[in-house]
């Protein structure tokens, strides 16, 4: 009797610590099958980018001279400077920059490769913040100063010029893709961000185009509207 009090006992005792193995077990697996089923989800995102980047840049060769990025180029400066001034901001060297050419690419930053996400991060993202701003400052001198006509004419002009340029670029987005994966493998956990702002910068561009950062522009220019009637 004894001998079956004192097993009970030892029962009692053990359970809880088998409970939390196995539910420790439990966890590992499930991250373990979490983190395959992500690597596989991410490898196929990236085949998939991969083709689809490619296959946008050989239909823009055919597109060498386009109208509407030369009457939208204050933009395209705006954006090239942007990327710039961050890396002078963060010290990191510049080899070489075009604020705007003829050609197919109409402006490029090149820099020296930097190891750090987050400068990478920012100066990508750098002409969504600088161009946005410039905008908004272009639409805010028009509905809260309301200038001569003409000087608004030339506002809005640049305003929209700076909307339409405000994303990055495609090779921004396969950069940032890419810099992404790699500090992944690093485990900077915190880099992950870097996906979502890589797939909206690429569904922006074939969901809209020209259309998609027209409308953005307009939408600046709701925003502040909004702004000044309430």
């Amino acid at each position: 009797m004894a001998s079956v009090e004192f097993l009970s006992d030892i029962i009692e005792l053990l359970l809880p610590l088998f409970l939390i193995i196995v539910m420790i077990l439990s966890v590992i697996v499930i991250v373990s099958v979490l983190s395959i089923l992500l690597e596989f989800l991410f490898s196929v995102f990236d085949v998939v980018i991969t083709i689809w980047i490619t296959a946008n840049s050989m239909l823009n060769l055919l597109a060498i001279f386009d109208i509407l990025y030369i009457l939208t180029f204050p933009g395209i400066i705006f954006h090239e400077t942007s990327h710039y001034l961050m890396c002078r901001i963060l010290g990191v060297r510049v080899r070489e920059v075009k604020f705007f050419k003829l050609g197919h690419v109409l402006g490029y930053v090149r820099h020296e490769e930097v190891e750090s996400f987050t400068k990478n991060f920012l100066i990508i993202v750098a002409p969504f913040i600088g161009n946005s701003l410039i905008s908004v400052l272009c639409f805010s001198i028009i509905l809260f100063f309301s200038p001569e006509f003409w000087i608004s004419v030339f506002l809005f002009w640049l305003g929209m010029a700076s909307a339409m340029h405000a994303a990055p670029s495609n090779p921004d987005a396969q950069a940032l893709w890419y810099e992404t994966k790699r500090e992944i493998k690093r485990r900077n956990y915190f880099a992950v961000i870097g996906y979502p702002v890589s797939l909206i910068i690429i569904m922006s561009n074939v969901l809209g185009g020209y259309l998609w950062d027209m409308i953005y522009g307009f939408a600046l220019f709701g925003i502040v509207f909004l702004v000044k009637i309430l």
